[in-house]
């Protein structure tokens, strides 16, 4: 199959290398588009009455910084880079992924009891998505 437009769901997490370096030799291979999708939590950069945040709110530029850090070469034309904010991850990704051909995701190992109780967020999002998805181990 011949891929045209490439998804990379993209956690911003340290262990984000692996999943951002298979979308780039995806694209590569397949010399497709490619869609860098982030999802912000809408508390994330304030501060909550229990004085801890919700996370970092990401920015197009401090993407745009990641993906480069990764390939210098990249043509940051052919990046088309989407924030969303929504407290339904899965939801907000299987809306933005419908002109998608490809999604690349990764997938962080849960202890047995979470895995018990719950499906990863990956799984979550795949359950929703109607294209082809690719799992990375982070």
């Amino acid at each position: 199959m011949k891929y045209q437009s490439i998804v990379l769901a993209l956690s911003c997490s340290e262990s984000s290398s692996p999943v951002i370096e298979v979308a780039f030799d995806c694209v590569k291979q397949y010399n497709a588009d490619l869609k860098v999708l982030h999802v912000n939590d809408p508390a994330a950069g304030k501060m909550s009455m229990m004085m801890d945040g919700a996370g970092h709110k990401y920015t197009e530029p401090e993407i745009m910084d990641m993906l480069m850090a990764r390939n210098s070469d990249l043509n940051t034309d052919a990046v088309h880079i989407q924030i969303l904010t929504s407290e339904d991850i899965p939801e907000a990704v299987s809306m933005a992924v419908v002109e998608g051909d490809l999604l690349v995701v990764g997938h962080r190992r849960m202890t047995i009891i979470k895995e018990k109780l719950s499906d990863s967020l990956d799984q979550q999002i795949i359950n929703k998505v109607n294209c082809h998805s690719l799992v990375i181990p982070i």
